[in-house]
């Protein structure tokens, strides 16, 4: 039997190396990605200080799939954005409030928990129990809210064991979310995530952000700092490692991961000039010189300081798009204007962001070469590495069940 165009390229791949040029524009692929990873996995939805009232929503949307989230009378939902008479859209702005979900087609509406209220000229013999909205999945852990589409989801609960603690610490739960950009890169979503994973580039392309973050260093620096950040950490109440990272995932679609690295030159948060930039979070006293990363699915990244917390999230929307949402999180009681200035807590990481969208569509540029030739991983491209090793098992893996009668 001959083997498919995607198990050609897969076969292709030679270890130690990046992926073949057509993991990054072919189709097929994509809709793998889509099936494999996306539609399989805990994807971040929200924090609850975007939802503080009943009736309040946000939208998910990935990949032409849209999904109400919303806080009702028992608690957060998340429910497909799609009218069960034509199929329309129903929310259509990013965040709102309601008392009910109403369809602007033909009327429809529903409960905030997704049952079907009324529809005029509806036969009454048609069982509208049976035509409420369809739910996705949802759960939180420590503020953060995640939803997955699968029948049949990986044990969240599995997560929150391995990360709650962790987590908690650093006072996610009692954030707010002060600001938050989306960022359109005309890239494979892999290249945004792969660039994410490493910091070899960060010397030559990230000029500020490298005067105070330790990653940036050659490795063999790197580890020597790494004993320096768990001492400091450990001092300053936070857990230890957390290695649940792709491979090393407790299970498909629960990847996670929660380690520190220390910052330098006298900087102690992630601003221009390495001071603060809003109140301490989290049981802190006094800021201190750590950066504290983590992971929760497949394309959620956070990054902790003293004073606030940042959050990646890449998004899908075609074979080469992909939009790169930042999000800045601080202190739930914090006033802007007066314990911050969005100006000075947005800074480094809009301008890191801004060089990062630049390289990364010229990556994208370069794969799409008749002439490329994927060379090797070097010793800070690590986690790269275990990335794109992880992305071909999960690739290689079976297919999961989407909201099937749901």
């Amino acid at each position: 039997m001959s083997k498919s165009p995607v198990d050609a390229l897969v076969a292709a791949r030679k270890s130690g190396h990046g992926l073949p040029a057509g993991f990054y524009h072919d189709a097929e692929i994509f809709e793998r990605d889509l099936q494999q990873i996306f539609l399989a996995g805990w994807q971040y939805a929200g924090h609850v200080s975007q939802l503080p009232k009943i009736g309040d929503y946000l939208l998910f949307e990935m990949a032409g799939e849209s999904v109400i989230v919303v806080r009702s009378e028992a608690g957060y939902r998340a429910l497909l954005n799609v009218c069960r008479h034509r199929g329309s859209r129903i929310c259509q702005q990013q965040q709102g409030q309601a008392k009910r979900l109403v369809c602007p087609y033909h009327g429809w509406s529903y409960a905030l928990s997704g049952e079907l209220l009324a529809a005029a000229e509806l036969s009454d013999e048609v069982d509208r129990s049976r035509l409420g909205l369809k739910r996705v999945a949802l759960d939180e852990i420590e503020g953060l809210l995640f939803i997955n589409f699968a029948a049949k989801p990986s044990p969240f609960r599995i997560l929150r064991h391995r990360m709650g603690g962790a987590l908690k610490a650093h006072g996610l739960a009692d954030l707010k979310v002060a600001h938050s950009i989306d960022y359109s890169i005309n890239a494979n979503w892999k290249l945004a995530v792969e660039n994410y994973c490493e910091c070899y580039h960060c010397r030559p392309s990230h000029k500020a952000y490298s005067k105070g973050h330790q990653l940036a260093v050659p490795r063999d620096q790197w580890l020597e700092g790494q004993a320096q950040a768990n001492q400091l950490a450990k001092a300053s109440g936070f857990s230890q490692m957390v290695d649940g990272t792709w491979l090393n995932a407790p299970k498909a679609g629960l990847e996670c991961q929660y380690a520190h690295y220390p910052l330098v030159n006298g900087h102690v948060t992630g601003s221009e000039d390495g001071q603060p930039v809003a109140p301490l979070i989290g049981s802190l006293q006094a800021p201190v010189a750590l950066a504290t990363d983590f992971q929760l699915g497949p394309n959620l990244f956070g990054l902790i300081y003293s004073d606030h917390a940042v959050l990646y999230r890449f998004l899908p929307v075609s074979v080469a798009e992909t939009v790169c949402q930042v999000s800045w999180l601080v202190r739930a009681g914090a006033r802007e204007g007066q314990d911050y200035a969005l100006p000075k807590l947005i800074w480094l990481w809009d301008t890191t962001t801004r060089e990062d969208k630049t390289i990364i569509e010229q990556n994208q540029l370069g794969v799409s070469s008749r002439y490329y030739r994927p060379g090797p991983f070097t010793s800070m491209e690590v986690f790269a590495s275990r990335f794109v090793d992880w992305y071909l098992a999960r690739l290689d893996g079976q297919n999961h069940d989407v909201i099937a009668g749901r």
